[in-house]
Protein backbone atom coordinates (compact mmCIF):
# COMPACT_ATOMS: atom_id res chain seq x y z
CA UNK A 1 0.00 0.00 0.00
CA UNK A 2 1.09 3.26 -0.76
CA UNK A 3 2.43 5.41 1.81
CA UNK A 4 0.65 8.23 1.67
CA UNK A 5 -2.92 6.22 0.67
CA UNK A 6 -1.93 4.88 3.99
CA UNK A 7 -1.78 7.50 5.97
CA UNK A 8 -5.56 9.06 4.71
CA UNK A 9 -6.67 5.88 5.06
CA UNK A 10 -5.56 5.86 9.00
CA UNK A 11 -7.43 9.40 9.66
CA UNK A 12 -10.00 8.39 7.65
CA UNK A 13 -10.62 5.07 9.62
CA UNK A 14 -10.45 7.02 12.73
CA UNK A 15 -13.04 9.60 12.13
CA UNK A 16 -15.41 6.99 10.81
CA UNK A 17 -14.72 5.51 14.04
CA UNK A 18 -15.91 8.39 16.04
CA UNK A 19 -19.39 8.87 13.83
CA UNK A 20 -19.83 4.98 14.62
CA UNK A 21 -19.26 5.37 18.27
CA UNK A 22 -21.73 8.27 17.83
CA UNK A 23 -24.03 7.40 16.35
CA UNK A 24 -24.19 3.59 15.89
CA UNK A 25 -23.70 3.46 12.06
CA UNK A 26 -21.79 4.84 9.06
CA UNK A 27 -18.22 3.10 9.25
CA UNK A 28 -18.31 1.44 5.62
CA UNK A 29 -20.13 4.43 4.05
CA UNK A 30 -17.74 6.77 5.50
CA UNK A 31 -14.56 4.70 4.53
CA UNK A 32 -15.50 3.61 1.31
CA UNK A 33 -16.74 6.95 -0.20
CA UNK A 34 -14.06 8.80 1.13
CA UNK A 35 -11.51 6.30 -0.05
CA UNK A 36 -12.66 5.68 -3.30
CA UNK A 37 -11.75 9.35 -4.28
CA UNK A 38 -8.21 7.91 -4.30
CA UNK A 39 -8.38 4.97 -4.67
CA UNK A 40 -10.03 1.88 -6.66
CA UNK A 41 -13.61 1.08 -4.90
CA UNK A 42 -12.65 -2.97 -4.83
CA UNK A 43 -9.62 -1.71 -2.72
CA UNK A 44 -11.70 0.18 -0.66
CA UNK A 45 -14.25 -2.39 -0.01
CA UNK A 46 -11.54 -5.33 0.47
CA UNK A 47 -9.70 -2.74 3.20
CA UNK A 48 -12.95 -2.26 5.39
CA UNK A 49 -14.03 -5.71 5.91
CA UNK A 50 -12.50 -6.72 9.03
CA UNK A 51 -12.24 -3.50 10.22
CA UNK A 52 -16.61 -4.21 10.02
CA UNK A 53 -16.19 -6.99 11.54
CA UNK A 54 -13.86 -5.87 14.70
CA UNK A 55 -15.70 -2.87 14.85
CA UNK A 56 -19.31 -3.91 15.18
CA UNK A 57 -18.12 -7.02 17.89
CA UNK A 58 -17.09 -4.21 19.71
CA UNK A 59 -20.12 -1.89 19.30
CA UNK A 60 -22.11 -5.26 20.15
CA UNK A 61 -20.10 -6.49 23.24
CA UNK A 62 -19.88 -2.91 24.84
CA UNK A 63 -23.46 -1.61 24.49
CA UNK A 64 -25.26 -0.95 27.81
CA UNK A 65 -28.38 -3.31 27.49
CA UNK A 66 -29.50 -7.34 27.25
CA UNK A 67 -27.34 -9.04 24.69
CA UNK A 68 -30.18 -11.77 24.01
CA UNK A 69 -32.14 -8.97 22.38
CA UNK A 70 -30.26 -9.49 18.96
CA UNK A 71 -31.84 -13.15 18.60
CA UNK A 72 -34.58 -11.60 18.20
CA UNK A 73 -33.50 -10.54 14.99
CA UNK A 74 -32.63 -13.89 13.56
CA UNK A 75 -34.50 -13.93 10.43
CA UNK A 76 -32.75 -10.40 9.32
CA UNK A 77 -29.30 -11.61 10.13
CA UNK A 78 -29.62 -15.04 8.21
CA UNK A 79 -31.27 -13.29 4.80
CA UNK A 80 -28.47 -11.32 5.64
CA UNK A 81 -25.62 -13.72 5.46
CA UNK A 82 -27.35 -15.73 2.99
CA UNK A 83 -27.54 -12.43 0.30
CA UNK A 84 -24.22 -10.84 0.53
CA UNK A 85 -22.25 -14.11 -0.07
CA UNK A 86 -24.50 -15.05 -2.79
CA UNK A 87 -24.50 -11.78 -4.86
CA UNK A 88 -20.87 -11.17 -4.05
CA UNK A 89 -19.89 -14.14 -5.41
CA UNK A 90 -21.22 -12.80 -8.79
CA UNK A 91 -20.10 -9.06 -8.63
CA UNK A 92 -16.48 -9.02 -8.86
CA UNK A 93 -16.45 -8.75 -12.79
CA UNK A 94 -18.42 -5.93 -12.28
CA UNK A 95 -17.04 -3.00 -13.39
CA UNK A 96 -15.52 0.15 -11.39
CA UNK A 97 -17.99 2.49 -12.84
CA UNK A 98 -20.79 0.72 -11.80
CA UNK A 99 -19.77 0.47 -8.32
CA UNK A 100 -19.39 3.83 -7.83
CA UNK A 101 -22.85 4.51 -8.91
CA UNK A 102 -24.27 2.15 -7.44
CA UNK A 103 -23.01 3.20 -3.82
CA UNK A 104 -23.90 6.76 -4.96
CA UNK A 105 -27.20 5.61 -5.08
CA UNK A 106 -27.35 3.54 -2.07
CA UNK A 107 -25.45 6.36 -0.41
CA UNK A 108 -27.86 9.02 -1.37
CA UNK A 109 -31.02 7.14 -0.81
CA UNK A 110 -30.07 6.28 2.76
CA UNK A 111 -29.22 9.65 3.75
CA UNK A 112 -32.54 11.34 1.45
CA UNK A 113 -34.72 8.40 3.16
CA UNK A 114 -33.79 9.67 6.99
CA UNK A 115 -33.22 13.29 6.52
CA UNK A 116 -37.13 13.81 5.43
CA UNK A 117 -38.85 11.48 7.56
CA UNK A 118 -38.64 8.39 9.93
CA UNK A 119 -40.69 5.51 8.74
CA UNK A 120 -43.69 4.79 10.34
CA UNK A 121 -43.72 2.86 13.20
CA UNK A 122 -44.03 -0.78 12.67
CA UNK A 123 -46.42 -3.32 14.80
CA UNK A 124 -45.38 -6.40 15.84
CA UNK A 125 -48.01 -8.09 13.65
CA UNK A 126 -45.50 -7.31 10.65
CA UNK A 127 -42.21 -7.37 12.39
CA UNK A 128 -41.02 -10.70 10.81
CA UNK A 129 -42.00 -9.88 6.80
CA UNK A 130 -40.22 -6.70 7.67
CA UNK A 131 -37.08 -8.00 8.65
CA UNK A 132 -37.35 -10.81 5.62
CA UNK A 133 -37.62 -7.62 3.47
CA UNK A 134 -34.40 -5.75 5.03
CA UNK A 135 -32.93 -8.89 5.22
CA UNK A 136 -32.87 -9.73 1.49
CA UNK A 137 -32.69 -6.06 0.62
CA UNK A 138 -29.78 -5.34 2.44
CA UNK A 139 -28.03 -8.63 1.86
CA UNK A 140 -28.13 -7.48 -2.16
CA UNK A 141 -26.89 -4.18 -1.68
CA UNK A 142 -23.91 -5.55 0.90
CA UNK A 143 -22.92 -8.32 -1.59
CA UNK A 144 -22.71 -5.06 -4.51
CA UNK A 145 -21.00 -2.76 -2.36
CA UNK A 146 -20.18 -4.19 1.13
CA UNK A 147 -22.67 -1.48 2.38
CA UNK A 148 -25.54 -2.49 3.66
CA UNK A 149 -26.61 -0.01 6.39
CA UNK A 150 -29.64 1.54 4.48
CA UNK A 151 -32.27 -1.35 4.75
CA UNK A 152 -30.99 -2.28 8.13
CA UNK A 153 -31.21 1.13 9.46
CA UNK A 154 -34.62 2.03 7.62
CA UNK A 155 -36.40 -1.52 10.04
CA UNK A 156 -34.81 -0.44 13.41
CA UNK A 157 -35.94 3.00 13.21
CA UNK A 158 -39.42 1.99 12.54
CA UNK A 159 -39.25 -0.17 15.20
CA UNK A 160 -38.80 2.95 17.40
CA UNK A 161 -35.81 1.33 19.65
CA UNK A 162 -33.84 3.28 22.75
CA UNK A 163 -30.59 4.70 21.50
CA UNK A 164 -28.87 1.64 23.41
CA UNK A 165 -30.77 -1.53 21.91
CA UNK A 166 -30.36 0.63 18.38
CA UNK A 167 -26.31 -0.08 19.47
CA UNK A 168 -26.47 -3.40 20.28
CA UNK A 169 -28.63 -5.05 17.16
CA UNK A 170 -26.77 -2.74 14.88
CA UNK A 171 -23.85 -4.33 16.13
CA UNK A 172 -25.10 -7.54 15.93
CA UNK A 173 -26.14 -7.60 12.55
CA UNK A 174 -23.45 -5.49 10.71
CA UNK A 175 -20.60 -7.93 12.42
CA UNK A 176 -22.89 -11.29 11.34
CA UNK A 177 -22.98 -9.96 7.74
CA UNK A 178 -19.51 -8.74 7.66
CA UNK A 179 -18.77 -12.74 7.74
CA UNK A 180 -19.74 -13.96 4.48
CA UNK A 181 -18.54 -10.97 2.80
CA UNK A 182 -14.73 -11.98 4.12
CA UNK A 183 -14.99 -15.56 2.85
CA UNK A 184 -16.44 -14.37 -0.41
CA UNK A 185 -13.80 -11.94 -0.85
CA UNK A 186 -10.63 -14.31 0.33
CA UNK A 187 -12.33 -17.12 -1.83
CA UNK A 188 -12.17 -14.74 -4.91
CA UNK A 189 -8.09 -13.56 -4.10
CA UNK A 190 -9.19 -10.26 -3.04
CA UNK A 191 -7.82 -10.82 0.14
CA UNK A 192 -3.83 -10.98 0.03
CA UNK A 193 -1.63 -10.74 2.67
CA UNK A 194 -0.62 -7.63 2.39
CA UNK A 195 -4.30 -6.35 1.93
CA UNK A 196 -4.81 -8.40 5.37
CA UNK A 197 -2.11 -7.10 6.94
CA UNK A 198 -3.38 -3.56 5.88
CA UNK A 199 -6.51 -3.89 7.00
CA UNK A 200 -6.17 -4.98 10.47
CA UNK A 201 -3.71 -2.00 11.05
CA UNK A 202 -6.24 -0.33 9.74
CA UNK A 203 -8.65 -1.79 12.88
CA UNK A 204 -6.74 0.35 15.11
CA UNK A 205 -7.39 3.95 14.32
CA UNK A 206 -11.01 2.65 14.20
CA UNK A 207 -11.55 1.41 17.30
CA UNK A 208 -9.60 4.39 18.87
CA UNK A 209 -12.05 6.38 17.22
CA UNK A 210 -15.49 4.59 18.39
CA UNK A 211 -13.92 4.73 22.24
CA UNK A 212 -13.54 8.78 21.42
CA UNK A 213 -17.41 8.69 19.56
CA UNK A 214 -19.05 6.44 22.48
CA UNK A 215 -17.79 9.41 25.11
CA UNK A 216 -19.44 11.85 23.05
CA UNK A 217 -22.73 9.82 22.47
CA UNK A 218 -23.67 10.74 26.00
CA UNK A 219 -22.66 14.74 25.80
CA UNK A 220 -24.41 15.59 22.83
CA UNK A 221 -27.33 15.97 20.83
CA UNK A 222 -27.26 13.17 18.65
CA UNK A 223 -30.09 13.71 16.62
CA UNK A 224 -28.41 17.29 15.75
CA UNK A 225 -25.44 15.16 15.12
CA UNK A 226 -27.32 12.28 12.84
CA UNK A 227 -28.75 15.26 10.30
CA UNK A 228 -24.98 16.49 9.73
CA UNK A 229 -23.66 13.06 9.49
CA UNK A 230 -26.83 12.62 6.84
CA UNK A 231 -26.36 15.84 4.67
CA UNK A 232 -22.10 14.90 4.49
CA UNK A 233 -23.25 11.50 3.46
CA UNK A 234 -25.40 13.39 0.53
CA UNK A 235 -22.44 15.40 -0.23
CA UNK A 236 -20.26 12.03 -0.62
CA UNK A 237 -23.06 10.21 -2.62
CA UNK A 238 -23.78 12.81 -5.34
CA UNK A 239 -19.62 12.79 -5.80
CA UNK A 240 -19.64 9.26 -6.12
CA UNK A 241 -22.10 9.48 -8.91
CA UNK A 242 -20.22 12.44 -10.59
CA UNK A 243 -17.23 10.11 -10.87
CA UNK A 244 -19.19 7.47 -12.29
CA UNK A 245 -20.67 9.02 -14.97
CA UNK A 246 -18.25 11.72 -15.67
CA UNK A 247 -14.75 9.74 -14.77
Amino acid sequence: MDSDIFYIAVLVFFVAGVIKGTVGIGLPTIVISVLSIFADPRWAMSMVLLTIFASNLWQFCRAKTAKKQALDYWPLMLLLVVFNYGVSRYSFGTDTRNILLALGVVVILFALGNLIKKPPPLTQRWDKAAQVLAGSAAGVLGGLTTIWGPPMVVYLLSKRLHKEVFVLVSGAILSVGSLPLLLSYWQAGLLPDSTLMGSAALMAPAIAGMYLGESLRQNIDTERFTKLLLLMFLVLGINLIRRAVFP
